[in-house]
């Protein structure tokens, strides 16, 4: 008798997602991933570019990958051996290679160095979320 109302409303989540790139294409992934590895380039390791430059994103933007057979060793920081030298061209390594438990020099440090993605979201977080933010249309915190 006294006028109850009900009031309905529908909510479609997944659209609401898709309006700001988060539906099931993975667009914002692959926009996260984007802006952490453009975000870490002044912090990978840089002698020729060759390792920053071979960075391969998943299609689905879940990982970031560097290639070349040495992105391991500069990913740890930390030389592995045995390593023989050969004189003025450098050094012969024989495989299985070990940790010698000396760490790598880089030049460009301290910034350049092992587990750049790392230590590029502990200095420059708040950076990427906003950039996160400003992409899916919200305001970062």
């Amino acid at each position: 008798m006294g006028g109850e109302r009900i009031m309905k409303i529908n909510i479609d989540v997944d659209a609401i997602l898709r309006s700001r790139g988060m539906g099931s294409d993975a667009k914002t992934q692959r926009f996260i991933a984007n802006e952490v590895a453009n975000l870490s380039d002044d912090y990978v390791p840089f002698q020729s570019g060759t390792l920053k430059n071979t960075r391969i994103i998943a299609n689905d933007g879940s990982s970031i990958t560097y290639r070349g057979p040495y992105a391991h060793y500069h990913w740890v920081g930390e030389i592995y051996g045995p390593n023989i030298p050969l004189g003025d061209e450098g050094f012969f390594s024989r495989a299985p290679k070990k940790p010698t438990g000396r760490q790598m020099a880089y030049d460009g440090g301290p910034m350049r160095g092992p587990r750049w993605t790392e230590r590029m979201m502990a200095n420059r977080r708040a950076d990427l979320m906003k950039r996160i933010a400003v992409y899916v249309g919200g305001k970062a915190r």
